[in-house]
């Protein structure tokens, strides 16, 4: 999956240079024995360790009117001092609060993930070197070390998970709340509640807006996997749903990012959580594409405090099959008409192997999946078995046409849909990332363009590769 979040901070000057224990009180939850029930996969923990993470930095990290955090700093210290019942919101007019309140949120999340901010030395495999705060399910006070929830529990480790994060910048910059699980902190009532207490009188509202791209710097950005269904409307197999929270904020070069903390809870994750190669735990990761997890089934929304008279955003474009956009050609669009995947204008690369390993030593990666959606995890699942290379999977995570860096090598259902609905490139072969699992793991599947379906082929014979991306 590196990306923004609120927050609004009594400027707590906690450099934490060896995380020594604070004895002072944690900070109190509604509910501190509930059951934690969220969570990502080790799957999804694996995609988001394959997005761009991005370097704490005040100066790159911007409000939509263009308010500079660094700059805010500088020139308006007493925005971020002392609590928000008093200065700095003295005769403030609401949008010029909201931009204070989004300005110490993000203040305290830039806080968090940097990593020098959190140090400490190796004590034993299970209190391990760090640098920087790792994920820690169920954790939300980075004073004090954690014995993870779940699987991960034998670790003792200074670190947050999504919701603990998320809590922990709302309530340092200032906003009188409660800590919640994720899917509780979806809820707009949890972050109009805390608003109606901080200033009864300003007239703020908490937006939802459901598969909105248009996300705003200080936007919460809630992600699910909604349940899978089959044709006649029934829930399938393997449907659970996943969540996942953070913060959106604005890049100096205008490009998303988002504030969260990521890792996952399974027993596969334990030692990854808390592996800096990883890099696990609160981050800021580029928010180029929403579709996190899977670009069929990953739905989100994006929960925006508004000040009164503000103006609506406007209403998101629609797109059709082969409109230019979105750095390719569209293939596919959803029932909205909003959102749907581009494939590259035309093939990123022409009579290219599926994989160099020289051809007595080809293996399986385990990159199976030949489901429309698929072609994301198959791709992130090839190169971490590969590593980067002149070949098709890596070519296409290395692509960056219109500027977005997202690219995958499509799945067979999505080479097929893609040969279905476009004509160009019909003629060719075309590689998927799918993987046919047999005896030397030596085949791969391979779209035939002359309309005739697919075929399994070799990987180390050549053929033409197209990259596609989810918008």
């Amino acid at each position: 999956m590196r990306k923004g979040i609120f927050l609004v901070s009594l400027l707590i000057s906690v450099f934490i240079s060896s995380c020594k224990k604070d004895s002072s009180k944690p900070i109190s939850s509604e509910d501190e024995n509930a059951e934690f029930v969220n969570g990502l996969s080790s799957e999804q923990a694996e995609v988001l360790d394959g997005i761009l993470h991005i370097d704490a930095d005040s100066t790159d990290v911007m409000l939509e009117d263009g308010t500079i955090l660094a700059d805010a700093k500088r020139d308006h210290p007493d925005w971020f001092n002392g609590s928000l019942k008093n200065d700095p919101l003295d005769g403030k007019s609401p949008k010029e609060i909201k931009n204070i309140l989004l300005l110490r949120i993000l203040d305290r999340a830039e806080f968090l993930v940097k990593k020098d901010n959190f140090t400490t030395e190796y004590i034993d495999d299970f209190r391990p070197k760090q640098r920087g705060l790792v994920y820690a399910y169920g954790g939300k006070d980075y004073k004090n070390r954690v014995y993870p929830k779940g699987a991960c529990n034998n670790y003792h480790v200074y670190g947050l998970d999504c919701s603990g994060f998320l809590f922990l910048i709302l309530h340092e910059a200032g906003l009188p709340i409660q800590y919640k699980e994720a899917k509780f902190q979806a809820q707009p009532s949890y972050l109009q509640d805390a608003l109606n207490k901080l200033s009864p009188n300003s007239g703020f509202k908490v937006e939802v807006f459901y598969n909105n791209p248009k996300i705003e710097a200080g936007d919460l950005v809630y992600w699910t996997r909604l349940p899978k269904t089959d044709k006649d409307g029934h829930k399938t197999v393997g449907s659970k749903p996943a969540d996942h929270i953070g913060m959106a904020l604005r890049r100096r070069d205008g490009s998303l990012a988002v504030f969260q903390s990521n890792g996952g809870n399974e027993a596969d994750d334990c030692t990854k959580n808390v592996d800096p190669k990883r890099n696990r735990g609160p981050n800021k990761l580029d928010l180029t594409s929403i579709y996190w997890f899977d670009p069929v089934d990953s739905k989100w929304q994006s929960i925006r405090i508004t000040a009164p008279n503000e103006p609506p955003p406007p209403p998101p474009p629609t797109y059709k099959i082969g409109d230019a956009a979105f750095g390719g050609i569209v293939f596919y669009i959803d029932p909205t008409g909003e959102h749907g995947m581009v494939r590259s204008t035309d093939a990123i690369a022409k009579s290219i192997k599926w994989d160099v390993t020289k051809q007595s030593d080809i293996q399986e990666t385990g990159a199976t999946d030949s489901s429309f959606g698929g072609g994301i995890n198959n791709t992130n699942i090839i190169i971490n078995k590969l590593g980067k290379g002149d070949y098709a999977a890596s070519l296409c995570a290395e692509y960056s046409a219109g500027g977005f860096n997202d690219w995958w090598l499509p799945s067979i259902g999505e080479v097929i849909l893609m040969n279905k609905t476009l004509t160009n490139g019909q003629s060719s072969l075309n590689w998927s990332s799918t993987e046919i699992p047999n005896a030397n793991g030596s085949k791969s599947m391979a779209y035939k363009g002359n309309g005739n379906g697919h075929s399994a082929s070799f990987k180390y014979i050549k053929a033409n590769v197209f990259a596609v991306r989810a918008f």
